[in-house]
């Protein structure tokens, strides 16, 4: 709709937030902005509503080739859960510019955080994963991902 109309005329758009915007939620019109921004670097999107749907279809405009340019993602409070955190885990190795993740408060046991483990990319340096019930072997599995800061609690472990 108007976003993604604007959004055009904007093309060099480096960074964008839209944080507690809940007409986002978990539809097409989040992708469809993003998709349109070929040098963000800053994707900003804490508590829309997205939950694993709208993360579907944020997860395959990550992976295209106007959006590799996204070092910095913010999804805290999205209520993605362990299937979205999966399908985010499925699509972070093609996410090279990616530096820093934040999934603070989205739901993720832990499934979910076992698939994020195994899944950090090279150039990821931080992921703040706070307010999740993690078991201690999801827990040291995560804290072992070797070269990035990974905030499981108030501090970086």
């Amino acid at each position: 709709g108007c976003l993604r109309d604007g959004i055009k005329e904007c093309g060099s758009l480096v960074s964008l937030r839209l944080g507690d915007n809940k007409a986002i939620g978990n539809s097409l019109n989040l992708a469809a902005v993003v998709s349109e921004l070929s040098q963000i670097a800053i994707l900003d999107v804490p508590h829309c509503l997205l939950g694993k749907e709208g993360l579907g279809y944020l997860a395959q405009v990550l992976v295209a080739s106007a959006s590799r340019s996204i070092e910095q993602l913010n999804l805290m409070g999205n209520d993605l859960g362990d299937e979205g955190a999966s399908g985010l885990a499925d699509v972070l190795s093609q996410c090279g510019a990616l530096k820093e993740l934040n999934l603070c408060s989205n739901k993720i046991g832990d499934e979910g955080g076992r698939r994020l483990a195994a899944a950090f990319g090279a150039g990821l340096q931080g992921v703040d994963l706070r307010m999740h019930d993690f078991s201690p072997q999801v827990r040291t599995e995560l804290q072992a991902a070797k070269g990035r800061r990974v905030l499981l609690d108030q501090r970086w472990g």
